[in-house]
């Protein structure tokens, strides 16, 4: 992923939240797992994190593209088009409905959830 969108640490972040649930459920079910059910939690891990990975490296990547002007369009929607929508209508309709669906540690109860404008998927 490129940094432009500081989407590197965000992901790291929800990676270690889901390989942490699956981890937690399989030692919900033994105690002491073999190496076959640490091989499957792994393998579930990447399955629940590959779709929004992809995507994320491919958003990151047409943003960095958008920014180094290696199309018309590109500069054209950074010069023109942005400035007009400005950083509420980015935050509000990009950035907030992609953080809603972010993996959450799944054992830990939210006891003081906070709305805003766009409501969690988990709350």
């Amino acid at each position: 992923m490129t940094p432009n969108l500081a989407m590197g640490c965000n992901n790291a972040i929800e990676d270690a939240a889901a390989l942490a649930n699956e981890l937690y459920a399989l030692l919900k079910e033994t105690s002491t797992p073999k190496l076959s059910g640490i091989e499957n939690a792994f393998a579930r891990y990447q399955k629940v994190r590959e779709k929004r990975v992809k995507h994320c490296v491919r958003a990151t990547g047409d943003y960095c593209r958008r920014t180094c002007w290696q199309t018309w369009l590109g500069g054209f929607l950074l010069l023109h088009v942005a400035p007009l929508l400005g950083p509420r209508f980015a935050v509000n309709n990009i950035f907030s409905p992609w953080v809603k669906g972010a993996a959450k540690l799944s054992f830990v109860e939210e006891k003081h959830p906070t709305s805003g404008v766009v409501p969690w998927k988990y709350a």
